[in-house]
């Protein structure tokens, strides 16, 4: 849902589709490319508007998103009521989202929404409002383009998995956490029923929707610590419990996608919710009448529990850090890991000091 103007049948195609006619074109038909002088340092200097436009675009399509920002400014200031006027200005609207200037693209992607012709180019246009809202944390607005988007007849499978889970998020963020995983839920399940569609394979909105599952169930897994009494400590082994299988599955799924910075970060994740795990059992409330010795056969019992999960942690951690290689990921996520494993191992060599100790 971000493709340039350019990549379809859009400015220079368009003046480029002249069909597989053998006869020549009616002179009524006949339109000559707008032209323009324009004045640079001590020169006066003829301006092409298709030209303009194709350079505009392939200094997009290499990343200079600030020179093709400049050109297509040009090209719709230059030429504001040719063709290539509202295609140019959806594009620089784009250069801008890919400079992170969102309240600029806003207005720019809005006034283009509103002069473009064809309405794929004005859909095109919503979904990229969508995209400067988020980048603008207005989670609202994000919740009622992504709504328009849905109810669009003929939507592709793609595109219709993307806005499912970019509403799913805009739910997340707004604390709407059942709606989240209702959205989240029925995305994912319709990736599922489309293993065929190139687009979705290690599709980063997917892995981002597993990831963003994993984090709901981590928070509701860390809200739960071990209190007296013991039925209710039970109870909440229980609760937590589930909600730790949960998480682990959400973030096993981000991580087989191999899709960054997802599933670098699912694999931090992973591990910090072993160590959790670890943390709260070993900081759980025991009876205020429980005596030295008994204390002591306490911890020594839980230890055969927790050096597992322990170990689990390491391993965990380490593959985060071989995968956090592999792909590329943030580095918060690598640093993350590398001192997520450095307790994990302190941890380790303390008891085994003990045990030598003894």
């Amino acid at each position: 849902m971000s493709r340039p103007l350019w990549k379809r049948a859009t400015p220079i195609a368009m003046l480029l589709l002249v069909g597989c006619a053998t006869s020549p074109l009616p002179e009524s038909t006949l339109e000559l490319e707008p032209l323009v002088l324009e004045a640079q340092g001590q020169k006066v200097v003829e301006v092409d508007a298709r030209e303009r436009f194709q350079v505009a675009a392939d200094a997009y399509a290499r990343g200079r998103h600030s020179e093709a920002l400049r050109l297509f400014q040009d090209v719709a200031r230059l030429f504001p009521d040719s063709k290539f006027a509202p295609h140019a200005l959806y594009n620089a609207g784009l250069a801008l989202v890919q400079l992170q200037r969102f309240d600029e693209a806003l207005s720019v992607l809005a006034d283009a929404r509103e002069r473009l012709d064809a309405d794929e180019d004005r859909f095109d246009a919503l979904c990229q409002l969508g995209t400067c809202y988020e980048g603008l944390e207005r989670w609202q607005d994000v919740r009622g383009v992504m709504r328009q988007v849905l109810a669009r007849k003929g939507l592709n499978v793609r595109d219709r998995v993307e806005a499912r889970i970019r509403l799913g998020l805009a739910f997340h963020r707004l604390g709407d956490w059942a709606q989240a995983e209702r959205e989240l839920d029925l995305a994912l399940e319709e990736h599922r029923k489309n293993p065929g569609v190139p687009s979705l394979k290690n599709n980063p909105w997917v892995a981002r929707a597993q990831f963003v599952i994993g984090e709901m169930y981590r928070e509701l897994f860390r809200s739960i610590q071990f209190r007296l009494p013991v039925e209710a400590m039970e109870r909440d082994l229980s609760d937590k419990s589930s909600f730790f299988l949960k998480a682990q599955t959400a973030y096993l799924q981000a991580i087989r996608l191999s899709t960054k910075p997802w599933s670098v970060g699912a694999g931090f994740r992973l591990g910090e919710l072993y160590e959790a795990m670890v943390e709260d059992m070993m900081k759980a409330e025991i009876p205020a009448d429980m005596d030295e010795t008994d204390r002591r056969i306490y911890f020594e019992e839980l230890k055969k529990y927790v050096r597992p999960m322990v170990e689990r942690a390491v391993d965990i951690y380490q593959r985060a850090l071989q995968m956090n290689d592999r792909l590329g990921g943030a580095e918060e996520w690598s640093k993350a890991s590398e001192a997520g494993l450095d307790r994990m191992q302190r941890m380790l060599e303390a008891e085994l000091r003990e045990k030598t100790d003894e």
